[in-house]
């Protein structure tokens, strides 16, 4: 299966076509600075140019001592309120908006530099990443896109949640939140994903919390940075936030942008439908290990559907490119 026509070339935030066939990277750094979330530390993020092949790499440590590897599954080493991360020995969260904005403006390669324990969090969503990929634009690059095709639906559920992943002519998002909460309920959003799409329906959406949960999270070591300014914070009445909410499924839209950067761990552009039932960070891994571990249900292939070997990605990641060439 190809990628339908109109998907091959797509325009950009940026109002630029993009050609699909080929491997993009940024056109210039941009930094970011502000609090961690979860652990409310002051966190430095810079993403800068990245050669063709590399991927979205992670940089942490100080300048003599810096750990590089690429953002990828077999990576994961917690999934508790944020995506957390294993470079070489040190660890880094709270890296999906940024991933997700990186991912759906199709940025193949780039390098993350990360001085603090996670991403800062900025306003709690992922617009800030993208109007900076936007401010330096994208450069192609003279290399083949392989994209992760699905071929076969893999399911997975974790007590009441669930999680499909089904083939599609693109990619797609069917997300669905369930909450207790009359001030959240239920919320779903469903549709076709790409550069402007991500832009429009998703960027600006904030992490949110019940206002009940916070101390329990604290406790926990979570939550530390977080506030009304970086996060929507729910009552039974609704949003704390002066400014209330920026859309009435704002919660559902976060949760999507979520699953976008944490789907962007498998390593390449997904050709698929993510259908996600209640879902989070633990959701969200654990169906992108059974599709990884799922014999013929995924496969390599370039914008033209012609099959490709799996990417080459460094040796401590070989055992998530043997089970995914299968």
């Amino acid at each position: 299966m190809a990628l339908a026509a109109k998907d091959v070339t797509r325009l950009d935030p940026t109002g630029h076509w993009l050609d699909l066939s080929r491997q993009h990277t940024l056109g210039g750094s941009i930094a970011f600075a502000g609090i961690g979330v979860h652990s409310g530390a002051l966190c430095r993020l810079t993403l800068s140019p990245a050669e063709p092949g590399a991927g979205l790499l992670l940089q942490l440590g100080e300048l003599r001592t810096l750990s590089t590897a690429r953002a990828l599954l077999a990576r994961v080493i917690g999934t508790d309120h944020a995506t957390v991360i294993d470079v070489n020995g040190e660890h880094v969260s709270t890296i999906e908006h940024v991933l997700a904005a990186l991912a759906a403006l199709q940025v193949d390669n780039a390098i993350l530099a990360i001085e603090g324990p996670e991403a800062p969090i900025l306003d709690g969503s992922a617009v800030d990443f993208v109007d900076g990929v936007r401010k330096v634009g994208l450069v192609s690059q003279n290399a083949e896109r392989i994209y992760a095709q699905i071929v076969a639906p893999v399911e997975v559920r974790l007590g009441a949640k669930l999680a499909r992943f089904e083939p599609a002519a693109g990619f797609e998002l069917d997300c669905e939140i369930d909450f207790a909460s009359p001030a959240i309920g239920r919320q779903h959003w469903a549709g076709a994903i790409g550069p402007s799409s991500f832009h429009r329906e998703f960027s600006w959406a904030r992490t949110f919390v019940q206002a009940g949960d916070i101390a329990a999270l604290r406790a926990r070591g979570l939550a530390r940075g977080g506030g009304l300014d970086n996060a929507i914070v729910f009552d039974d009445s609704g949003p704390l936030n002066p400014g209330g909410l920026r859309a009435v499924d704002e919660c559902v839209r976060h949760k999507a942008l979520d699953a976008i950067g944490d789907l962007a761990l498998l390593g390449a552009p997904m050709i698929g439908r993510y259908i996600a039932r209640r879902p989070g960070h633990s959701l969200n891994i654990a169906a992108l290990r059974a599709l990884v571990e799922a014999p013929g249900a995924l496969r390599w292939v370039n914008a033209d559907g012609a099959a490709r070997p799996a990417p080459i990605l460094d040796a401590s990641d070989r055992a998530f490119v043997l089970a995914a060439a299968e």
